[in-house]
């Protein structure tokens, strides 16, 4: 008896041993727990303890998005490079739920240096399209640490967690490399070798208006190309005279001479040096007395005041902007050489270079001259005499460029000509080009009375490029609103505005050219349209036309967005739809999609690798969970079109060609976006479908004007100059 006894409590604890150690393997297994505060984009890292309890353990800042969904989830697949919405790029992808995963802020390509610090420095805030985005460090932390199964809580709360919200840091430059990268290759790890500023020698005004007394030292050129470039220490040899911030902010306090240094944190041995003198600055320089007009072969005396009388500085130097026209002796004796139009400046010899200008008509006897040159639109040119003279199509030339520096490179027909008592002349265009926004026209008449030949440039002010989009806006009942339509790109000058249809509870507001939507939703509301009729100050008219949509727990509102895809694209898991109102989740279904797409029937996702090319009206259908009598039914137009190749060359302004620059293509029709990046050699190439573009190069700071394109059968050639 004692043996059966003995026998039975042995397997007792064999298995309650077996139990013990299983449980301490899961817990080792899931030795993390994760939540994510969706509110305050704030990651928590939850740590197993040996009592048996999850303790915080670390805290990431992260960017989620409207689309990331709230509950409990347990982590999937893992990815060490995985295709993004764009397409686009993460580094150290982490399955979360259906398409929502953990990764790196997207990157253009699935290259280390390819990455958008635009949307870096976007972490900690609410930015992506439902992934949780984090720095590389913070993803590669979850893909090494967190196996599948570890679980994932996401939830809303004004408390970012037990540990608070990390700071984000913020990148000053484009360099394409995330600053946590681990890889030795990182530029941002990299120690200086040389430093080299964009100036050794800076003078400094005091005396008159502050920005004249302060300047930001910038570093030119650090060696090697990949080395650190941020973290910089800088000191003055003499505070009395300029101090000088730990950013590079230089001041000057009182005249004298004394030198700055820049030191690398990185590698204290390698400094740059820059001499900064500081001088009682000119406050002003006028022309006493000035006469504007002088006829052909007369002169008359200028005479400059330098501002303060009690400065050290007296002296000007005086120079004409066409000495075919006037001449100017270091006197200021101004001697009239043939009619036309001329600029006479006096100069202050000082640093600060004050310059007063005085504009002066050199007149022949009945002279005709340009009074004024206005780009009216696109394809309107007003011309103005200063006297009047009846002209003829042949006489007029117009010309173009992009920038208010450069060459004119284009020249434009002229189709016909409107004339206002020979005073007025508006200028027909026709639609060989089009006059871009802010860009540059040169107008020459020939055959003038006087000065034969006149010119006169002005810029491209106007406003209207297109009609502005329809939008669909979604609400629920008991949602504040604050939506503001921005139509000042749409026209010229103020607008006036005939608004028609009403939303329950909400009050609209104009401000200028934006309008401003507020309030909360009060009633139910399914396809009101909201109609904006605007008028410029040309007399141009559009329309804006808004389709409302607002749901309860009953009511379900749905909007689909028109998309255009490549043939052979590969999509995974891609938001399509926004879907609000009703109770508990949602089931979707669509038909008519192209083939070798499919929606998640639980997420309403689109997967799969699209086939065929045409044009697919969607239909989709969204139900409630509690009750499947309650749906809404919504589409969309997906366009799938075969691929074309835009391709090109980016130089700078010396023709060089230029590495890394980020080339952005937009189909004006549905808003999706292709990308490049420029190789060694200046080169990019970035496939598209067929449709209407817009293509922007950029670098930083430095970018090309906005390029407008049709891409039909074949490719399109753009070569761009920063």
């Amino acid at each position: 008896m004692k043996k059966k006894i003995s026998l039975f409590v042995l397997l007792f604890l064999l298995v309650l041993t077996a139990n013990f150690q299983t449980t301490n393997a899961a817990a080792k297994k899931n030795i993390y727990k994760i939540k994510v505060n969706k509110l305050k984009n704030t990651v928590t890292v939850y740590r197993h303890t040996k009592k048996g309890k999850y303790k915080p353990y670390k805290a990431f800042v992260c960017s989620s998005g409207k689309a990331t969904p709230v509950g409990t989830f347990s982590l999937r697949e893992k990815y060490r490079w995985h295709a993004l919405l764009g397409p686009s790029y993460g580094q150290y992808c982490t399955r979360i739920y259906g398409g929502f995963l953990f990764h790196s802020v997207w990157y253009y390509q699935p290259k280390k240096n390819t990455q958008s610090y635009a949307q870096f420095n976007r972490l900690g805030t609410m930015a992506s399209h439902g992934c949780i985005r984090l720095t590389v460090a913070d993803s590669k932390w979850i893909y090494d640490n967190c196996p599948s199964g570890t679980k994932v809580v996401i939830y809303n709360s004004p408390k970012a967690g037990p540990l608070g919200k990390p700071k984000a840091q913020k990148l000053s430059g484009h360099m394409g490399w995330d600053p946590t990268d681990p890889d030795i290759h990182n530029p941002y790890l990299i120690k200086v070798k040389s430093i080299k500023l964009s100036t050794t020698k800076k003078t400094l005004e005091i005396g008159g208006k502050k920005k004249d007394a302060k300047f930001t030292i910038r570093v030119k050129k650090i060696l090697p190309k990949k080395a650190m470039i941020k973290k910089m220490k800088y000191t003055s040899s003499n505070k009395k005279i300029a101090t000088v911030s730990s950013s590079g902010y230089v001041k000057g306090i009182k005249t004298g001479k004394c030198k700055i240094t820049v030191t690398s944190k990185k590698n204290k041995k390698k400094k740059a040096k820059i001499t900064v003198t500081v001088v009682k600055k000119v406050t002003s320089v006028a022309i006493e007395k000035p006469k504007n007009q002088l006829y052909v072969g007369n002169s008359l005396t200028l005479k400059a005041t330098v501002k303060p009388a009690s400065g050290s500085y007296k002296k000007v130097t005086w120079s004409s902007s066409d000495k075919k026209i006037a001449t100017v002796t270091k006197a200021g004796v101004v001697k009239g050489i043939k009619a036309g139009n001329v600029t006479i400046k006096a100069t202050s010899v000082e640093g600060s270079k004050k310059t007063a200008s005085l504009k002066m008509t050199v007149m022949a006897t009945n002279s005709v001259g340009i009074a004024s040159v206005e780009v009216l639109s696109n394809d309107v040119v007003r011309v103005s005499l200063d006297k009047a003279k009846a002209l003829t199509n042949k006489q007029f030339k117009i010309e173009g460029k992009r920038y208010s520096y450069g060459t004119y490179n284009r020249t434009y027909s002229v189709a016909s000509i409107r004339n206002y008592d020979n005073r007025t002349y508006d200028i027909k265009l026709t639609d060989d080009y089009n006059v871009e926004k802010d860009s540059y026209v040169r107008v020459t008449i020939s055959d003038l009375p006087g000065n034969g030949v006149k010119t006169m440039e002005a810029q491209a002010l106007f406003t209207k490029l297109s009609e502005p989009k329809e939008e669909k806006w979604l609400g629920v009942v008991g949602d504040e609103w604050n939506k503001t339509v921005d139509l000042s790109e749409y026209g010229c000058g103020n607008l006036s505005y005939q608004i028609t249809g009403e939303i329950p509870g909400i009050t609209r507001k104009i401000k200028n050219n934006e309008i401003t939507f507020f309030g909360t939703l009060t009633t139910v509301t399914v396809g009101t349209d909201i109609t904006i009729k605007a008028t410029d100050e040309m007399g141009t008219k559009f329309t804006k036309v808004i389709h409302v949509y607002i749901g309860n727990e009953s009511v379900i509102v749905a909007k689909a967005e028109d998309m255009t895809v490549v043939t052979g694209t590969q999509l995974d898991a891609v938001p399509f739809l926004e879907v609000l109102g009703g109770s508990g989740s949602y089931s979707y279904s669509a038909i008519s999609l192209p083939a070798g797409l499919k929606m998640d029937a639980e997420t309403g996702t689109l997967s799969g690798k699209v086939s065929g090319v045409g044009e697919y009206r969607v239909q989709i259908t969204v139900s409630d969970e509690k009750n499947t009598n309650r749906m809404v039914e919504t589409s969309a137009l997906i366009r799938v079109v075969d691929q074309r190749r835009v391709a090109g060359l980016v130089v700078d302004e010396k023709g060089a060609p230029v590495e890394g620059v980020s080339i952005v293509c937009e189909n004006l029709t549905d808003g999706s976006i292709f990308t490049s990046t420029t190789d060694e050699k200046g080169n990019y190439v970035v496939n598209v479908g067929e449709g209407t573009y817009q293509i922007i190069a950029s670098l930083g700071e430095r970018k090309d004007a906005v390029y407008r394109f049709t891409i039909g059968s074949g490719g399109r050639e753009l070569n761009f100059t920063l």
